[in-house]
């Protein structure tokens, strides 16, 4: 953070829901509490099926 990089974050502390928070923290942190809470698995969309459009393709032949 030093570089003045990372995530801006604003809200209120965990510990007792009170003191307010105002800081920048590593983007790498502020993604991992995503993966290991699982907060974002309902947004995450297995790419195992894939539906393509069907589109129309004309060829002339003379």
């Amino acid at each position: 953070m030093a570089s003045g990089g990372g995530v801006h974050v604003k809200g209120v502390s965990s510990a007792d829901s009170k003191t307010p928070v105002d800081m920048y923290v590593d983007g790498q942190t502020y993604l991992q509490q995503y993966y290991g809470a699982k907060i974002a698995n309902p947004f995450v969309h297995s790419l195992s099926f894939v539906k393509l459009r069907k589109s129309a393709s004309v060829i002339s032949c003379r």
